[in-house]
């Protein structure tokens, strides 16, 4: 078996038992959550909405009577919505003399403390197949793809969600709170940071301020959904030691956790890029998307 790293010193309750995850700010907190997703959602979701109301006008005659009567042109106003699913696993090889309740336990912590930020990773980006994502190639981009200060482009994307009749949810890098609310842009409502408009604002960890996919600028961008929902199962232990979980390929037992997520919005998504020049801070998306061990065939 691998061998695991041990310790001398005195093994104590961890302060994250104590801790829970703090998701303020995030995606997850501006979400409307559906948990225990009925399992026919594992295969993703589609619905039914209407994007452009295609509510329209025409002048009153105010003539003879025999005046011919105005023409109303009739429009579909609905259209399809669909949503993939992704997992999100934390998994342990390393056993260091813990039981299998042990190990679950700590499992279920990390889980748990992590799937905010890999959630907005796949959300964001389009890692595991997640769709919608934000960056994708077909997100409409306003006022000609030219940079706007932070203010006006916040305002621009909100009046753009307006035309369908929508409240935008505003995505941001978690770095852009601190000039926000330098520039008085926020207003805490509840759990949430909202515009002057109440437009919840979602300060992403995972979020890197790149624009749509096939675009190449350097300016940090933002960007603009409807309402997000979000549908997750139960955590899912398949993997357990005392189920026999074990890795054949490497020779050792581990313990997996995961669930399984399904995140959508309706009627697209629409970006701006800002003046402000986009901030690297580390974000290695490549170290997110891996495929857990599988357990051994029966």
């Amino acid at each position: 078996m691998a061998a695991c790293e041990t310790t001398p010193h005195l093994l104590v309750e961890s302060p994250d038992a104590q801790t829970p995850p703090d998701p303020r700010f995030g995606l997850l907190s501006v979400s409307r959550i559906h948990e225990q997703m009925d399992p026919h959602a594992h295969n993703g979701i589609a619905y039914e909405t209407v994007c452009d109301p295609k509510v329209r006008l025409y002048e009153v005659d105010t003539g003879c009577p025999d005046t011919e009567p105005a023409t109303k042109r009739g429009d579909r106003s609905t259209s399809v919505t669909t949503a993939d699913p992704f997992a999100v696993y934390a998994v342990e090889q390393c056993l260091d003399g813990r039981t299998s309740q042990q190990m679950q336990t700590r499992l279920r912590r990390r889980l748990l403390r992590g799937e905010r930020h890999v959630v907005e990773a796949a959300v964001y980006h389009g890692l595991a197949g997640a769709n919608p994502y934000l960056r994708h190639s077909d997100t409409t981009v306003i006022n000609g793809g030219e940079p706007l200060p932070v203010a006006a482009a916040v305002g621009a994307l909100e009046q753009r969600l307006a035309l369908a009749g929508r409240t935008a949810t505003i995505h941001a890098p978690r770095w852009m709170a601190a000039v926000m609310d330098a520039e008085g842009l926020l207003h805490r409502q509840g759990p949430n940071l909202r515009t002057i408009l109440g437009s919840p604002i979602a300060f992403g960890s995972a979020y890197t301020g790149h624009p749509p996919e096939g675009t190449e600028d350097e300016q940090t961008w933002l960007y603009a959904t409807g309402p997000v929902t979000v549908r997750r199962s139960e955590v899912i232990e398949p993997a357990r030691l005392d189920q026999g979980g074990f890795n054949m390929r490497t020779n050792t037992p581990f313990v997996l956790t995961e669930r399984v997520y399904v995140v959508d919005w309706p009627c697209g998504t629409a970006a701006v890029p800002t003046t402000l020049p986009r901030v690297d801070v580390g974000i290695d998306l490549d170290s997110i998307t891996t495929r857990p061990p599988s357990t051994p065939e029966p």
